[in-house]
């Protein structure tokens, strides 16, 4: 099949997230594109390139365009650690998008905050639709791909030697954005 030869382009935003996919990466070149390094091999014997992109949205953007004009990957995989708002998630579950909103894109004024969709500009008053819905053919596609498989448990070592309470779970749901790390209950609760 052609796309079994054309890379899939992983983007990580730090080099430690980029080196935890490297043990299972074989045939590993390194080349410099547009002054950041890009590995290339294969990861599970898929053709893969993989870049640091850095932190933030801004970062991510000239690596993304690289990856696919210069290298011509079919896809790019945003592949990293993020932190989560919903209470039931817990550390090592996996979050597939189904929905994507960049929560830091908007107005700030005194009455708060009123966020706007990225690509409509930021005036008038703000719209409901600040997100974006992936196509539910490629939600399909993802829940047929992932059905039945289970996530490994994770090792005790992150749990202060203790077993973890339960095994890691797949969600799809709605994927939050943003260049601000959150830490303050209140901002976390905002709709």
């Amino acid at each position: 099949m052609l796309k079994e030869r054309i890379p899939l382009g992983i983007m990580c935003p730090m080099a430690e997230e980029i080196a935890a996919l490297l043990g299972d990466t074989t045939e590993v070149e390194r080349r410099e594109l547009a002054g950041r390094e890009v590995l290339q091999g294969k990861l599970y014997g898929r053709p893969v390139s993989m870049i640091e992109s850095g932190i933030g949205k801004v970062a991510s953007a000239m690596p993304a365009t690289k990856l696919l004009d210069s290298l011509k990957c079919r896809a790019i995989v945003m592949s990293g650690v993020a932190g989560g708002v919903d209470p039931a998630l817990a550390i090592g579950d996996l979050v597939v998008a189904q929905r994507l909103v960049q929560h830091d894109y908007g107005r700030v004024q005194a009455e708060g905050f009123t966020p706007f969709q990225p690509g409509i500009p930021p005036f008038g008053p703000g719209r409901p639709d600040y997100g974006f819905d992936l196509p539910k053919e490629l939600v399909a596609r993802i829940h047929e791909a992932l059905d039945g498989y289970q996530l490994p448990a994770l090792p005790p070592e992150l749990f202060g030697g203790e077993a973890p309470r339960r095994t890691p779970v797949i969600k799809v749901g709605t994927i939050v954005s943003g260049d601000q790390f959150i830490n303050d209950e209140n901002v976390r609760r905002r709709e």
